[in-house]
């Protein structure tokens, strides 16, 4: 895949992401509609949440990154590969089922865990909804095998817009039956199933061709490498629950403030600088399958160039103009005015830490397609034992303000640790000496535009300041390019970078 070829794919996989956000908004407004704002919606919400979190921990992250390097290994569109595809599948729907199954036995023990103030009739509607939503399971785990296969093959577009198809069918669920959490089950299920049969129609007749399935070995230690990217995707999905609850410490509003300022924060994160790990990551796998270090090197540069043009210019703009973003994305809430102060403190503050989590996301897909699902792991269970340790002084110390500030530091910490694995272990540069004049530039300049466009605008109304706040960005952007080119270090779309 040319320079060209990976910019071209990352703007389509933004511009499909950005549909499915819009499409979660869609949702939520629809699920307001439909089950209003008491009792009702805690039970929809549960639903919603426990099929999410129990596939991204166990399937979705893990699977695509233990499953997409041996694809490539047996070649993308070989028989082998289909037989291989074939295999994982029946192995994802036994494993499914068996969950599925676990939960449909045992509603009563997972209400105790995740919703013990339950009323006793929320306990009853919950229970029969989750008899429906445990046979989601199979079906998400399935689709995960098939959205590795697609994405070795470079075809981002459908797995990216599965989200928009799954929040399509969980739309018309709460529409056709509002307040029914049966029908929100079975809603549920159609959603999982149109993603997954949108996949396979894609894959097409390759997926069925006959392959030797008896002589296709499977690689050494992939179970293991699969328990150990299970372990740190379950890590990073409890960083947000420790959060919250070191949070819930501070005065009242503080989860709320972290909540809504996390989801602000995630869209740069998911439109623009967590698509550059997404589209290197199978050009990184196919490049150690064929042992062509260069290629790998050429590949890694490119990614660190693009995250340092993307997330330097995002990162300086939110933080000085957090208070923008909040009155913006938040303008008809309702909310009083100190919390939507809060929420832009929030926002700057947490934006200290995009570029680090750019990197981490990087170099943990330059590790899992290296095959080493154990450094992920390691440095996931760091950032976590970091977060437990500063939370809770840093509550004490700053509220909420304190406790993002800790959240960007222990993301810092990730990247490096991240870092020093591929350095140590793999003998890899996290960065080449010719990118770090470069950037600290970048940021220098960053801060500079964005600090003056914010004291011309100081003590302006809300629109002056969010046209400033775009302005400053766009010129950011384009400050950073310019300093990457006059570098020498030859932009992505230009060509491919010099290896590190």
């Amino acid at each position: 895949m040319s320079g060209g070829s990976l910019v071209r794919a990352g703007l389509i996989v933004s511009v499909v992401t950005l549909l499915g956000r819009v499409s979660g908004l869609v949702r939520e407004m629809a699920l307001a509609r439909s089950m209003g704002a008491g009792e009702e919606a805690d039970v929809a919400v549960l639903l919603l949440a426990l099929p999410d979190l129990l596939t991204q921990v166990l399937a979705a992250g893990a699977i695509v990154a233990v499953l997409l390097p041996v694809y490539q290994a047996a070649g993308v569109a070989s028989p082998e590969s289909a037989a291989l595809f074939r295999r994982f599948t029946a192995w994802a729907l036994g494993l499914g089922l068996c969950l599925g199954a676990g939960v449909w036995a045992g509603t009563s023990l997972v209400l105790l865990v995740l919703a013990p103030g339950f009323s006793e009739w929320q306990q009853g509607q919950a229970a029969a909804g989750l008899a429906v939503v445990a046979w989601t399971l199979p079906i998400a785990i399935a689709s995960a095998v098939t959205a590795a296969w697609l994405q070795a093959q470079s075809r981002f577009v459908i797995v990216t817009a599965g989200t928009l198809l799954f929040n399509g069918a969980v739309i018309a669920a709460l529409l056709l039956a509002p307040g029914s959490f049966t029908a929100l089950g079975a809603g549920l299920v159609a959603a999982v199933s149109v993603r997954w049969t949108s996949q396979v129609i894609a894959l097409g007749r390759v997926a069925w061709q006959k392959g030797p399935i008896a002589l296709v070995s499977l690689p050494d230690g992939l179970w293991r490498r699969y328990a150990e990217a299970t372990g740190a995707a379950a890590v990073v999905f409890a960083a947000p629950l420790v959060a919250r609850a070191l949070a819930s410490l501070a005065s009242d509003g503080t989860v709320a403030v972290l909540h809504y300022a996390t989801r602000v924060l995630e869209v740069p994160m998911g439109l623009a600088i967590g698509v550059v790990p997404v589209v290197l990551f199978p050009k990184l796998s196919a490049a150690f399958s064929a042992n062509n270090q260069p290629r790998f090197h050429t590949l890694l540069s490119d990614g660190w160039i693009g995250m340092v043009a993307l997330s330097v210019p995002v990162a300086g703009t939110l933080l000085v103009f957090g208070d923008v973003a909040a009155r913006a994305v938040f303008a008809l809430s309702g909310f009083e005015e100190t919390a939507v102060s809060a929420i832009g403190q929030s926002i700057a503050l947490g934006a200290v830490g995009l570029p680090a989590l750019g990197a981490a996301f990087l170099y943990q897909s330059a590790l899992n397609a290296r095959l080493d699902t154990r450094g992920p792991l390691i440095a996931s269970a760091v950032y976590l034992g970091l977060l437990v340790v500063s939370g809770r002084p840093a509550v004490a110390a700053g509220g909420g303000a304190g406790l993002v500030l800790a959240l960007s530091a222990c993301q810092w910490a990730l990247a490096g640790v991240l870092a020093w694995r591929l350095w140590r272990v793999h003998d890899l540069p996290p960065v080449s000496g010719a990118m770090v004049a470069p950037a600290a530039w970048v940021a220098v300049g960053t801060v500079t535009v964005v600090t003056v466009a914010g004291w011309l605008v100081r003590g302006a109304s809300v629109w002056p300041r969010l046209i400033a706040a775009a302005g400053a960005g766009a010129a950011a952007l384009a400050l950073s390019i310019g300093v990457l080119n006059r570098a020498g270090l030859p932009l992505p779309w230009k060509g491919g970078a010099r290896a590190l």
